[in-house]
């Protein structure tokens, strides 16, 4: 009866002792689940801020990297991208300044062609009424030319009337 009075003490003990045990292990799992999401949500809460940054277009944040894992690597890369980004945008941004130029540029020789067309407009004009002119004083001076030859032969014939008259 001792025997078995000591064996269910032992038994409640242990059954005590398992129950302990398990209810320590159950806040030691739940204070390391805890731990290290925790320690995964920190990295991945910064990494987030800084990309939301990113996405506003705010290339001037950049993630500090802490440690060498793989949330490590995971800040690495997204200083890269963001480096590669801001590069990027500097280079689209000198294109576009000399693009500015180039068509300031083009616009100030098309000015200049078009001052030449309107120089050129204006000798046309001024050639072709000289042109109309010299037709005029040509056509004037050939019918002068005209008359004088009239006025010659006119003369001719006089002048041959006293040398018949002497005849």
């Amino acid at each position: 009866k001792n025997l078995q009075v000591d064996v269910f003490d032992n038994v409640d003990q242990g059954r005590t002792t398992t129950l302990i045990i398990l209810i320590i292990l159950f806040i030691a799992g739940i204070a390391i689940a805890y731990a290290t999401i925790k320690a995964m949500i920190g990295p991945l809460t910064r990494i987030n801020k800084v990309l939301s940054y990113i996405a506003k277009g705010d290339l001037s944040r950049k993630l500090n990297v802490h440690t060498e894992d793989e949330f490590g690597e995971l800040s690495k890369n997204v200083n890269l991208v963001v480096d590669d980004l801001r590069s990027l945008i500097a280079e689209i941004s000198d294109n576009a300044g000399l693009l500015n130029i180039a068509a300031e540029q083009s616009s100030q020789e098309l000015e200049h062609v078009n001052q030449t067309l309107a120089e050129q407009k204006n000798t046309v004009v001024q050639v072709t009424e000289i042109t109309e002119q010299l037709d005029l004083s040509a056509t004037n001076i050939l019918a002068k030319a005209s008359d004088a030859e009239q006025q010659m032969d006119g003369a001719l014939t006089q002048s041959n009337e006293p040398e018949n008259i002497a005849n």
